[in-house]
């Protein structure tokens, strides 16, 4: 019975060091609404330990957004110097290919919670767009694979809002003061 209550702070702590190392690349925010016409920027981002040089593809659907730019993040950097990739954006297929980034020199891979690249997008029509993640390698400083998992987005636009148009007491309104004026008018020119 000893040995059974001082080996459970053990598996606690163990329990917690396996929840706490937890790898994982998200599409952040995982999903989001906007209207045709409006630029909206998605990260890619990771909570990983010893990351030291990364690689993945994005699609997208073509016909709902078109990708502009796509920039480094910040948490690889955290790490030394980096050189990166930016992959190629093809927006008739709806993809971004070969986005890659590397720390340079031996040093050790960065730990934390962060961006690994934005992606500038704008909205060219209403429907709904996936943001997929795909072709992901992530390694460590040992140029390990790290095993994580991956959580894709989408977004949502919305076609461009109606012009506005005036109710119809805005209407009767004006058209009572027209009828007005145009009577004053008349009656004066009678006189």
């Amino acid at each position: 019975m000893k040995n059974t209550i001082r080996s459970i702070p053990f598996l606690i702590l163990m329990a917690s060091a396996a929840i706490c190392s937890a790898n994982s690349i998200s599409v952040q925010p995982p999903s989001q609404t906007v209207n045709v016409g409006d630029g909206l920027l998605v990260d890619v981002y990771a909570d990983i330990v010893d990351l030291y040089a990364f690689q993945f593809d994005v699609a997208f659907n073509p016909a709902v957004l078109s990708a502009i730019g796509l920039w480094e993040g910040p948490l690889l950097a955290t790490g030394g110097s980096t050189f990166f990739i930016p992959g190629a954006i093809d927006n008739t297929l709806g993809t971004i290919s070969f986005t890659a980034n590397t720390l340079v020199g031996a040093t050790s891979g960065s730990s934390g919670s962060g961006g690994l690249a934005t992606i500038y997008f704008t909205a060219l029509g209403p429907g709904t767009s996936p943001v997929d993640l795909s072709n992901i390698v992530l390694l460590d400083s040992g140029l390990n694979d790290i095993v994580a998992s991956s959580q894709n987005g989408t977004v949502d636009v919305l076609p461009d809002a109606p012009a506005s148009v005036p109710e119809p007491a805005s209407l009767l309104l004006f058209g009572s003061g027209l009828v007005v004026i145009l009577a004053k008018a008349r009656s004066k020119r009678t006189r």
